[in-house]
């Protein structure tokens, strides 16, 4: 079944219920619904929250298991001591039993994570794209280029990260980097403030170690929607209306990435033929009429 994922707060004692995936690697990317309110809870409020995945405990080896003791203590719990029935608390049952649901304003697509204890900071726009899709609307008859990219911030308050199934992959760039802010104060932030120390390009994390440019993501989808069984001259009259959601992406990805769906689009609409252009004039006289 794999290792599942609770979103606590060790200075309210309280955990948020989510419904992204509970899987560490389902939810843990930029603008899932988890994210958005894990990260908005503490928007330029520093506390201590982590991802506390369910066999994380004082025995197991990982990324901040050095921390578990204290964290423990704190709680009143030990995971090493079991009952008569051959039960044990850990951090993840604590916290499943103080879940609550979020009821504060959720910020989409923040940009800045802030370790208020360590003074670092992550650009989490300048992550690593992991993956591209583009999304066919045929309703309204155009395309959308959406980028997906892993939750720096995310990953680095994340405990028990090699623990189980969906965690993110041992041989994984940087995986010994996964959980260590976990204990940390930590807020977020749309502005850019002094006083942090930048280290957004010492934990750029790519799971399978493909170091595929953004460019290379971006020709591997287009190719993937062509050699698809159901793309056909519809696809093609929507990716002739093709945009970017620029959400997430840091600068130099959104000039990539427009210049990507403008390439596609001109291609296209410079490979429609006289007869086609003149088959189009006649369809829309004779609906007007």
């Amino acid at each position: 079944m794999g290792q599942y994922y609770l979103y606590a707060n060790m200075d309210t004692k309280q955990s948020l219920f989510g419904d992204d995936g509970m899987k560490f690697m389902e939810h843990t990317y930029l603008g899932s619904g988890v994210m958005d309110m894990l990260f908005s809870s503490v928007y330029e409020k520093p506390q201590r929250i982590m991802q506390v995945g369910d066999y994380a405990d004082r025995l197991s080896e990982f990324v901040g298991c050095d921390l578990m003791e204290g964290f423990e203590d704190e709680l009143g719990i030990r995971s090493d001591i079991y009952d008569e029935h051959g039960y044990h608390t850990t951090m993840y049952g604590y916290f499943r039993r103080h879940e609550i649901i979020y009821d504060g304003e959720e910020i989409p697509y923040i940009r800045y994570a802030y370790n208020d204890t360590k003074k670092q900071m992550v650009d989490l726009y300048r992550q690593k794209p992991c993956s591209a899709y583009i999304d066919f609307i045929e309703s309204e008859n155009r395309a959308v280029l959406h980028i997906s990219k892993i939750h720096t911030a995310g990953m680095l308050i994340a405990l028990g990260n090699g623990l189980g199934g969906g965690d993110y992959h041992f041989n994984g760039q940087n995986a010994n980097m996964v959980g260590i802010w976990c204990g940390d104060r930590i807020f977020t932030s749309n502005e850019l403030k002094p006083d942090f120390y930048d280290i957004t390009e010492d934990v750029i994390f790519d799971e399978y170690a493909e170091n595929m440019s953004l460019e290379e993501i971006l020709d591997e989808e287009m190719n993937r929607c062509k050699n698809s069984y159901y793309y056909d001259s519809r696809h093609e009259e929507m990716l002739k209306n093709f945009t970017v959601d620029t959400r997430g992406l840091s600068e130099e990805d959104i000039i990539i990435c427009e210049d990507f769906v403008k390439g596609v689009s001109s291609s296209l609409i410079q490979s429609q033929s006289p007869e086609d252009e003149m088959e189009g004039e006649c369809q829309e006289t004779d609906e007007r009429e």
